[in-house]
């Protein structure tokens, strides 16, 4: 009898050992578990905005929105582009750059800043980048800003004449149009011909100037490598 009394008290022991050894294991994984559903609750007397503002990307009220992807990310908007970072002044010269060599774009924006301010605002946001450049080409490169300037022009009574073709009913006045649509399309064709020929002159008067370096280089190959050598020995100084 008290043999099987310690047979059975030393199990009871081997039981209760086990158990606690369980539990030790099994206790942080269900802390671990059991934290997150913790962490989504702000904390008592802590804001909506700042819990966000700690949370980073993550929204509130549904799962985290990709960087970029919406309108309105963290309770801000899109970083403004150029048109929105220009001053008055600025705004001003685009504006009459526009007036001056593109009048036609020039009319249609003031007459969507008047109907619709915010598609103004957009399309500016367009508009803007490629006319402070054609702006900054007219100071470097005027004959080739003036090529560009003539096809946006282009562009745009090419845009015109497709949509008078479309809402056109006879044949007759579809003629007409295709015969304009074909004249535009040849004054396009001629003028992107002659902006490419002026591209061509540019790279081969930079290639004239490549090949005429590399030909002075080989010939004061033995000279420009002794220099090089003072230069990392720190001995630019030194009259060799």
């Amino acid at each position: 009898m008290k043999e099987y009394a310690k047979i059975t008290k030393t199990r009871l022991l081997g039981t209760l050992a086990a158990l606690a050894t369980i539990l030790c294991i099994g206790l942080p994984v269900a802390v671990a578990q059991q934290e997150p559903s913790r962490s989504r609750q702000p904390a008592s007397g802590v804001r909506r905005d700042d819990n966000r503002s700690a949370q980073g990307q993550h929204r509130m009220d549904g799962p985290p929105r990709r960087k970029g992807v919406g309108r309105d990310r963290i309770g801000l908007r899109p970083p403004p582009g150029l048109w929105h970072r220009m001053n008055d002044e600025e705004r001003q010269a685009v504006s009459e750059f526009l007036a001056e060599h593109l009048p036609k774009m020039y009319e249609q924006l003031e007459n969507l800043r008047n109907r619709k301010p915010q598609a103004y605002q957009k399309r500016m946001s367009r508009v803007a980048p490629e006319a402070r450049r054609l702006m900054e080409l007219l100071e470097t490169a005027p004959e080739m800003a003036s090529l560009i300037i003539q096809e946006r022009r282009l562009d745009l009574m090419i845009r015109q004449a497709s949509n008078r073709y479309r809402r056109a009913s006879g044949s007759d006045q579809r003629n007409r149009l295709r015969t304009q649509m074909r004249d535009y399309c040849a004054q396009a064709f001629d003028l992107r011909t002659n902006r490419r020929a002026i591209e061509i002159r540019e790279l081969e008067s930079r290639l004239n100037e490549l090949q005429s370096r590399h030909r002075e280089s080989l010939g004061l190959r033995d000279k420009i490598i002794d220099r090089n050598v003072r230069d990392h020995l720190g001995e630019s100084g030194m009259v060799p």
